[in-house]
């Protein structure tokens, strides 16, 4: 049976309910350990013309710009948006350490205020379920040019496929049992339920690579997450950190690989309401 839940990569709610969490709590973990997707995914997106050389692109809840830096580096125009100013503040450090040209703003993506028509691409890489849809939607209709292209895109670790990932969700869940994103099956839905009232499906695709990792970055990684770095204490997520480590030590690997399953729906929008 397929396991729907509120904040699973395909929640499409266009109703006013928005997760919460506060990404700022967990912004130097986010910029330290979190990867940005394969290459294999810039390359497919490539593919469906995604990512062209002097594409506008802009980037919806960017967090600390790591897809926002790939795309610069294939030349394209890029603006990145994000309500966090932590987060902001780490994607312009990159940014400027890596010597590229890309405007960062720190505005809620609800409020965006571009000249009409002016992107080709929009990209929302795991961030949709944090937005208002019902007030962005208009926003993205104005912003975007008449045959631009949206991507909504995923990258998840896979728990069934994965036993460090498995057992690390056990212990996520009892530090956060509020938490409701655990045990992703890797469903995709070809185009989701919620989808056709106010997209046209261009493109679709998903498949799995193995991410490698240190315990280190991975301890880093799940700091990065909205079940323990959004959304807990500093106290609790120091004791979650050393409970994670010596669940770690007693696979006695401190290099390895979790399995993820990337996804990206690549759509045009309908004429709203």
């Amino acid at each position: 049976m397929i396991k729907k839940l509120d904040n699973s990569p395909f929640y499409m709610s266009f109703s006013n309910k928005v997760n919460q969490y506060d990404w700022s709590l967990t912004s130097e973990q986010y910029f330290l350990y979190r990867p940005p997707p394969p290459a294999s995914f810039f390359k497919k997106l490539y593919s469906f013309d995604i990512g062209l050389s002097r594409q506008k692109i802009l980037d919806l809840g960017c967090g600390v710009g790591n897809l926002a830096r790939i795309f610069a580096k294939q030349n394209c125009i890029v603006t990145g948006i994000d309500s966090s100013s932590n987060q902001i503040a780490y994607a312009k450090k990159m940014a400027k350490n890596e010597n590229l040209e890309i405007q960062f703003e720190n505005i809620a993506s609800e409020n965006i205020d571009f000249p009409e028509n002016f992107f080709d691409v929009i990209i929302i890489m795991q961030s949709w379920p944090y937005f208002n849809k019902i007030t962005l939607l208009p926003k993205i209709k104005k912003v975007l040019k008449p045959d631009g292209l949206i991507m909504i895109g995923n990258f998840d670790h896979l728990p069934k496929k994965d036993q460090i990932a498995r057992e690390t969700e056990k212990l996520m869940v009892k530090f956060n049992p509020d938490w409701k994103g655990d045990g992703f099956d890797g469903y995709i839905p070809p185009f989701p339920e919620g989808y056709a009232k106010y997209f046209t499906l261009k493109a679709m695709f998903y498949y799995d690579e193995p991410i490698s990792f240190t315990n280190e970055s991975w301890k880093g990684r799940i700091q990065a997450s909205q079940a323990i770095g959004a959304s807990l204490s500093k106290d609790k997520r120091k004791k979650f950190d050393a409970e994670l480590d010596k669940l770690l030590k007693t696979f006695n690997k401190n290099f390895f690989s979790i399995l993820h399953r990337i996804s990206a729906h690549i759509m045009t929008l309908k004429e709203l309401y």
